[in-house]
């Protein structure tokens, strides 16, 4: 692991001194395969502030933003949630620090925390924790990913599958009951949602469309489907997105969606 970091490091301090780098100059560099380093430019760093120009890939101008920073060091993080180990929190330090990628909040982040975290993940057992007012015990863990900029917790509680901000969880315990994952337990309604183009690669990254069925048309609408037990708890992060998704199912959600509309339209106008 620690070789992934020095090369991954090390390719970003190449890129952010100007160098126009190539896969197969790379791989001899670094004695690895091209597929690897396709890997470490697309998926752990992020190929979207990449130019090419024929074999060779540079940073964009905008790469050299601090927003762009984070979120090249949020790939970072996406990229080793699931395989943490006790170097994670050097080694990750290491490499933002000095490219000075490292925003406020992560120089904040409880590591143990993380790490404790994915102990249980991996070993498949169940977590109480206290949660802003609530206290929830017996949560079976099952994920740790990134959304806009944070670090996001996916776990199941009671059957249904919930999402929590890491910063705000405390007084973790780990238990000795094994976690089941594949006997979650499936909710009865299938919730359909319909998004256009406009905002489709948006909604990907959205909890709504984590870990679900995507289908996907030419035209670049998307059709997220999922199950639920209790599709209320979505109502809010669904009104956020309005307009640019439509409930397509169940009728139930779809007629609470078009009240709440109306409702809001009707304290507009009042």
């Amino acid at each position: 692991m620690s070789k992934i970091y020095d090369r991954l490091g090390d390719i970003l301090r190449r890129l952010y001194s100007g160098e126009h780098i190539k896969i197969s100059q790379l791989a001899k560099d670094y004695k690895v395969s091209t597929k690897t380093i396709q890997r470490d430019l697309k998926e752990r760093l992020g190929d979207t502030f990449l130019a090419r120009e024929g074999n060779e890939f540079f940073l964009k101008k905008e790469a050299y933003t601090q927003n762009a920073k984070e979120k090249i060091l949020m790939s970072l993080f996406a990229e080793f949630a699931s395989s943490m180990g006790k170097d994670f929190q050097s080694n990750i330090m290491q490499i933002s620090q000095e490219l000075s990628l490292l925003p406020l909040e992560y120089k904040k982040l409880n590591f143990d925390l993380v790490q404790r975290i994915q102990k249980a993940i991996q070993k498949h057992t169940l977590v109480h924790f206290a949660y802003q007012n609530h206290y929830y015990e017996n949560v079976g863990l099952s994920g740790i990913f990134i959304f806009n900029n944070r670090l996001i917790v996916e776990g199941n509680y009671c059957g249904e599958k919930h999402y929590f901000h890491l910063e705000k969880i405390a007084r973790l315990k780990i238990t000795n009951q094994p976690y089941y994952k594949d006997e979650e337990q499936k909710g009865d309604k299938c919730v359909s949602i319909f998004v256009y183009p406009k905002r489709a690669e948006e909604f990907k990254q959205s909890f709504l469309a984590y870990n679900h069925q995507i289908l996907e048309d030419s035209n670049g609408s998307l059709i997220v489907e999922f199950y639920t037990q209790h599709y209320q708890s979505l109502i809010p992060e669904i009104m956020s997105w309005i307009p640019d998704i439509v409930v397509l199912e169940p009728q139930e959600l779809r007629e609470e969606i078009q009240k709440n509309i109306q409702d809001y339209l009707g304290l507009l106008n009042s």
